[in-house]
């Protein structure tokens, strides 16, 4: 299979879409990443033939999202609902980052978001510390530097804690 990732699959919707498009017609199955920011028609462009969609979720209440990754999250959740009502097969991606969005409330509400927009899936994303030495090449400085990853066990009983309260499945990634 392919996957289409980050950077940014729909900020080059023409290219991302014809690719995809070609290996549909090889019959490779394709799945797209996204964070769902930007223009809905270049989301649709990239998506309409994904096999599989990978939609970014990481926090639900909207000032916090502003205020933690820059930008609103209205069309981002927009967009994700979008995405769940293409019959296609989507999957909610939560990356778990302690201190920032790993409290029950954004979890739970996460979760009710993934399963009434139709998702088949949540799939929770352990923070990590691989862009670090990037910042650093690039002479920024990383602001996260004692956040720690979470414990795959941690991860594994929130994970069974969404399962039974709101009855979507859940991977630890």
């Amino acid at each position: 299979g392919m996957t289409l990732s980050g950077g940014e699959p729909i900020m080059q919707p023409d290219f991302s879409a014809t690719l995809v498009a070609e290996a549909k017609k090889m019959g490779i199955h394709t799945t797209v990443e996204t964070a769902n920011h930007g223009p809905w028609e270049s989301l649709w462009q990239v998506v309409e033939r994904a096999d599989l969609v990978l939609l970014d979720i990481k926090i639900m209440d909207p000032k916090l999202h502003e205020k933690y990754t820059g930008v609103p999250n209205d069309l981002i959740l927009d967009n994700a609902i979008k995405v769940a009502r293409m019959n296609k097969r989507v999957v909610g991606r939560v990356p778990i980052v302690p201190k920032y969005n790993d409290d029950w409330d954004n979890l739970a509400e996460t979760a009710m978001f993934c399963k009434k927009a139709g998702m088949e899936a949540m799939h929770l994303l352990p923070y990590h510390r691989l862009g670090e030495g990037k910042y650093k090449k690039l002479g920024r400085k990383y602001k996260l530097v004692d956040v720690l990853s979470p414990s795959r066990e941690e991860l594994r009983r929130t994970a069974t804690r969404i399962q039974d309260e709101f009855g979507i499945p859940v991977l630890v990634m």
